[in-house]
């Protein structure tokens, strides 16, 4: 992986999950990042398949394998146009792989510098994204052990407090009590 950058897509391959972002941006790189880029997509796959040297397709994994390939990739990428909270960036976060989300995903305004990346859901902005991932690829270890800190602190089953209103169970997140 010295040179390659290697960008995982997981979940459910569909429009919303923003593929055709990633898709578009490659050709926005220069040839000299361009040409070091891996995309791995892992999940289902709902749309017709690109014919590009840039993107591998896994199809569905078992979780345990899924969870194992979090140490084959650099950064998990998710460019969704609406993500609430992706299940697989909570992962990736739990096991210090470092994530680039939209700002269409709940994770957005988690990420900072320091544990993860970020961007508008437009195709330059993910462009100038991967370009901060490849230049900075010596600081993705301590980025990935930023965003464990971050799901320990924040996403773990003990950082939310259930409460019983009205006979209903509501869960509230404890930083904003």
């Amino acid at each position: 992986r010295s040179n390659t950058l290697s960008l995982g897509l997981y979940g459910t391959v569909e429009a919303r999950k923003g593929i055709f972002f990633l898709y578009y941006t490659v050709n926005l790189l220069t040839k000299k990042i361009s040409d070091k880029i891996e995309i791995h997509v892992i999940g289902s796959i709902k749309l017709p398949l690109f014919k590009d040297d840039h993107f591998k397709y896994y199809g569905t994994l078992e979780h345990d394998l899924l969870l194992k390939s979090f140490n084959k990739i650099d950064v998990l990428i998710c460019p969704s146009l609406d993500d609430p909270l992706p299940i697989t960036a909570c992962e990736a976060l739990m096991l210090s792989c470092p994530i680039a989300v939209s700002e269409n995903t709940g994770f957005y305004n988690f990420i900072n510098e320091d544990n993860g990346f970020r961007f508008k859901t437009n195709e330059q902005a993910i462009a100038d994204c991967i370009c901060q991932i490849y230049n900075n690829k010596i600081k993705l270890k301590d980025i990935g052990k930023n965003g464990r800190k971050l799901y320990l602190d924040s996403f773990t089953k003990t950082s939310f407090k259930i409460l019983k209103i009205f006979d209903k169970a509501v869960v509230t997140y404890t930083s904003f009590e």
